[in-house]
Protein backbone atom coordinates (compact mmCIF):
# COMPACT_ATOMS: atom_id res chain seq x y z
CA UNK A 1 0.00 0.00 0.00
CA UNK A 2 1.26 3.14 -1.06
CA UNK A 3 0.68 7.11 0.45
CA UNK A 4 1.43 10.12 -0.85
CA UNK A 5 4.09 11.97 1.56
CA UNK A 6 5.15 14.91 -0.45
CA UNK A 7 5.03 16.63 -3.72
CA UNK A 8 7.27 19.47 -4.83
CA UNK A 9 8.13 20.92 -7.80
CA UNK A 10 10.07 18.69 -9.68
CA UNK A 11 9.43 15.07 -7.13
CA UNK A 12 7.41 13.17 -5.39
CA UNK A 13 7.68 11.08 -2.50
CA UNK A 14 5.40 8.08 -1.67
CA UNK A 15 5.44 5.80 1.60
CA UNK A 16 4.78 2.21 1.03
CA UNK A 17 4.67 -0.04 4.11
CA UNK A 18 6.47 -3.06 2.55
CA UNK A 19 8.78 -3.74 -0.49
CA UNK A 20 11.11 -6.35 -1.83
CA UNK A 21 14.65 -5.16 -3.39
CA UNK A 22 16.07 -7.18 -6.15
CA UNK A 23 17.64 -9.68 -3.83
CA UNK A 24 14.22 -10.45 -2.29
CA UNK A 25 15.14 -8.82 0.64
CA UNK A 26 11.87 -7.64 2.62
CA UNK A 27 11.73 -4.09 3.28
CA UNK A 28 9.51 -2.16 5.95
CA UNK A 29 7.81 0.82 6.13
CA UNK A 30 9.78 3.27 3.08
CA UNK A 31 9.51 6.63 0.98
CA UNK A 32 9.84 6.15 -2.55
CA UNK A 33 11.68 9.33 -4.86
CA UNK A 34 11.63 9.24 -8.58
CA UNK A 35 15.05 11.53 -9.58
CA UNK A 36 16.54 11.97 -12.95
CA UNK A 37 19.82 10.33 -13.05
CA UNK A 38 21.48 13.34 -14.18
CA UNK A 39 20.76 15.50 -11.64
CA UNK A 40 23.04 16.09 -8.48
CA UNK A 41 20.00 14.68 -6.32
CA UNK A 42 20.94 11.45 -8.03
CA UNK A 43 24.36 11.92 -7.92
CA UNK A 44 24.19 12.61 -3.64
CA UNK A 45 21.85 9.35 -3.31
CA UNK A 46 24.90 8.07 -4.83
CA UNK A 47 27.44 8.88 -2.85
CA UNK A 48 26.52 10.79 0.55
CA UNK A 49 27.21 8.33 3.01
CA UNK A 50 26.19 10.14 6.58
CA UNK A 51 24.50 9.21 9.98
CA UNK A 52 22.28 12.50 9.55
CA UNK A 53 21.60 12.47 5.90
CA UNK A 54 18.59 10.87 4.67
CA UNK A 55 20.10 7.26 3.05
CA UNK A 56 18.74 5.83 0.27
CA UNK A 57 18.51 1.82 1.25
CA UNK A 58 18.43 0.75 -2.46
CA UNK A 59 18.43 2.28 -5.84
CA UNK A 60 16.13 1.12 -8.87
CA UNK A 61 17.59 2.55 -12.24
CA UNK A 62 15.40 3.30 -15.39
CA UNK A 63 17.00 4.61 -18.61
CA UNK A 64 16.31 8.11 -17.94
CA UNK A 65 15.37 7.95 -14.31
CA UNK A 66 15.97 6.00 -10.91
CA UNK A 67 13.53 4.98 -7.77
CA UNK A 68 15.38 5.73 -4.57
CA UNK A 69 14.02 3.81 -1.62
CA UNK A 70 14.46 6.15 1.22
CA UNK A 71 14.62 5.27 4.66
CA UNK A 72 11.45 6.09 6.33
CA UNK A 73 11.95 9.43 9.37
CA UNK A 74 9.19 8.29 11.83
CA UNK A 75 8.86 11.45 13.09
CA UNK A 76 8.05 14.07 10.57
CA UNK A 77 10.49 17.04 9.78
CA UNK A 78 11.31 19.87 12.46
CA UNK A 79 8.30 22.06 11.11
CA UNK A 80 5.81 19.83 11.56
CA UNK A 81 6.89 19.55 15.38
CA UNK A 82 6.73 22.80 16.17
CA UNK A 83 3.72 23.72 14.61
CA UNK A 84 1.78 20.59 16.51
CA UNK A 85 4.27 21.16 19.53
CA UNK A 86 5.62 25.01 20.02
CA UNK A 87 9.41 25.69 20.04
CA UNK A 88 11.99 23.61 21.26
CA UNK A 89 14.22 23.65 24.48
CA UNK A 90 17.49 25.73 23.44
CA UNK A 91 18.93 22.15 24.19
CA UNK A 92 17.07 20.47 21.67
CA UNK A 93 17.26 22.95 19.58
CA UNK A 94 21.38 23.53 19.57
CA UNK A 95 21.15 19.44 19.69
CA UNK A 96 19.34 19.35 16.25
CA UNK A 97 21.08 22.39 15.02
CA UNK A 98 24.59 20.87 15.58
CA UNK A 99 23.57 17.14 13.74
CA UNK A 100 22.20 19.36 10.88
CA UNK A 101 26.01 21.08 11.12
CA UNK A 102 27.27 18.21 10.68
CA UNK A 103 25.25 16.80 7.34
CA UNK A 104 25.96 20.17 5.62
CA UNK A 105 30.11 20.38 6.40
CA UNK A 106 29.85 16.48 4.90
CA UNK A 107 28.35 18.00 1.84
CA UNK A 108 30.75 20.73 1.36
CA UNK A 109 33.61 18.53 2.03
CA UNK A 110 32.11 16.36 -0.85
CA UNK A 111 31.70 19.14 -3.18
CA UNK A 112 27.91 19.08 -2.80
CA UNK A 113 25.80 22.66 -1.93
CA UNK A 114 22.51 21.25 -0.19
CA UNK A 115 20.56 24.83 -1.91
CA UNK A 116 17.31 24.69 -0.01
CA UNK A 117 17.87 24.21 3.57
CA UNK A 118 14.88 24.68 5.74
CA UNK A 119 12.71 23.24 8.35
CA UNK A 120 10.51 21.29 6.13
CA UNK A 121 13.85 19.26 4.92
CA UNK A 122 15.42 18.39 8.60
CA UNK A 123 13.40 15.31 9.37
CA UNK A 124 13.06 13.33 12.90
CA UNK A 125 14.27 9.98 13.12
CA UNK A 126 15.39 6.93 14.76
CA UNK A 127 17.48 9.70 17.52
CA UNK A 128 18.71 11.15 15.01
CA UNK A 129 18.04 14.25 12.68
CA UNK A 130 18.08 13.19 8.87
CA UNK A 131 18.78 16.33 6.22
CA UNK A 132 16.76 15.82 3.64
CA UNK A 133 15.46 16.50 -0.32
CA UNK A 134 18.54 17.24 -2.58
CA UNK A 135 16.18 18.13 -5.23
CA UNK A 136 17.58 21.49 -5.48
CA UNK A 137 21.22 20.98 -5.01
CA UNK A 138 24.39 21.74 -7.02
CA UNK A 139 27.48 20.18 -7.19
CA UNK A 140 29.24 23.68 -8.40
CA UNK A 141 30.67 25.95 -6.00
CA UNK A 142 30.11 29.65 -7.60
CA UNK A 143 27.18 29.94 -9.42
CA UNK A 144 26.73 32.64 -11.94
CA UNK A 145 24.20 35.78 -12.28
CA UNK A 146 20.71 34.22 -12.93
CA UNK A 147 17.60 35.13 -13.83
CA UNK A 148 16.25 31.76 -12.45
CA UNK A 149 16.15 30.27 -8.76
CA UNK A 150 15.45 27.51 -6.88
CA UNK A 151 14.93 27.72 -2.94
CA UNK A 152 12.56 28.81 -0.30
CA UNK A 153 12.63 32.62 -0.20
CA UNK A 154 12.45 33.21 3.23
CA UNK A 155 15.54 31.19 3.85
CA UNK A 156 17.62 32.52 0.70
CA UNK A 157 20.49 34.73 1.02
CA UNK A 158 20.21 38.29 0.04
CA UNK A 159 22.47 37.56 -3.64
CA UNK A 160 20.52 34.63 -4.40
CA UNK A 161 17.14 36.40 -3.92
CA UNK A 162 19.03 39.36 -6.63
CA UNK A 163 19.80 36.51 -8.66
CA UNK A 164 23.76 38.00 -8.22
CA UNK A 165 26.60 35.73 -8.80
CA UNK A 166 27.30 33.67 -5.30
CA UNK A 167 28.68 31.08 -3.97
CA UNK A 168 26.54 28.35 -3.20
CA UNK A 169 27.90 26.64 -0.03
CA UNK A 170 27.74 30.16 1.57
CA UNK A 171 24.35 30.53 0.72
CA UNK A 172 23.69 26.99 2.45
CA UNK A 173 25.75 29.03 5.54
CA UNK A 174 22.96 31.78 5.61
CA UNK A 175 20.15 29.28 5.60
CA UNK A 176 21.53 27.51 8.46
CA UNK A 177 21.69 30.61 10.02
CA UNK A 178 17.55 31.49 9.56
CA UNK A 179 16.47 28.38 10.39
CA UNK A 180 18.22 28.42 13.93
CA UNK A 181 16.64 31.82 13.90
CA UNK A 182 13.43 30.40 13.78
CA UNK A 183 13.34 27.37 15.79
CA UNK A 184 14.76 29.72 18.48
CA UNK A 185 12.63 33.04 18.03
CA UNK A 186 9.58 31.32 16.10
CA UNK A 187 10.18 34.40 13.26
CA UNK A 188 6.31 34.62 11.05
CA UNK A 189 8.45 32.18 8.40
CA UNK A 190 6.70 29.42 10.16
CA UNK A 191 3.20 30.51 8.85
CA UNK A 192 3.98 30.33 5.30
CA UNK A 193 6.36 28.25 3.06
CA UNK A 194 7.02 30.82 0.13
CA UNK A 195 8.98 29.28 -2.97
CA UNK A 196 11.68 30.95 -4.74
CA UNK A 197 10.38 33.86 -7.18
CA UNK A 198 10.81 33.13 -11.12
CA UNK A 199 12.91 36.68 -11.65
CA UNK A 200 15.41 38.42 -9.43
CA UNK A 201 13.54 40.66 -7.08
CA UNK A 202 14.99 43.86 -4.58
CA UNK A 203 15.50 43.36 -1.14
CA UNK A 204 13.40 46.05 -0.61
CA UNK A 205 10.22 43.59 -1.22
CA UNK A 206 11.98 41.17 1.63
CA UNK A 207 12.12 42.59 5.12
CA UNK A 208 14.76 40.75 7.45
CA UNK A 209 13.38 41.42 11.19
CA UNK A 210 16.53 43.29 13.42
CA UNK A 211 14.94 42.50 17.12
CA UNK A 212 13.02 39.28 17.55
CA UNK A 213 10.33 38.88 20.05
CA UNK A 214 11.85 35.99 22.86
CA UNK A 215 10.14 33.07 23.21
CA UNK A 216 10.53 30.38 25.63
CA UNK A 217 10.20 26.81 24.82
CA UNK A 218 7.30 24.96 25.34
CA UNK A 219 6.61 22.12 27.79
CA UNK A 220 5.90 19.50 25.46
CA UNK A 221 9.13 20.34 23.32
CA UNK A 222 11.65 19.75 26.03
CA UNK A 223 10.55 16.01 24.99
CA UNK A 224 12.73 16.09 22.24
CA UNK A 225 15.66 16.71 24.30
CA UNK A 226 15.91 13.21 25.78
CA UNK A 227 15.46 12.03 22.06
CA UNK A 228 18.00 13.88 20.31
CA UNK A 229 20.11 14.67 22.99
CA UNK A 230 23.09 13.67 23.61
CA UNK A 231 24.31 14.26 19.83
CA UNK A 232 24.22 11.37 17.38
Amino acid sequence: MEFLLNSGLSNVVALTEEVFSASSEVFGKVAIKKVLKTSTEFEAFLSLKHENIVEAIEIIEAEEFAFVLMEFAEFGDVFEYIMKNGLMSVEATLSVFSQVVKAVEYCHLNGIAHNDIKLENVLLSNGCVKLADFGFAKSTVVVAESEEFCGTLPYAAPEVIMGMEHNTMKADMWSMGVMLYVMLFSFPILEKNVLMPSQPQSLESFKYPLFPEITTGSVKGACLKDAFFPLC
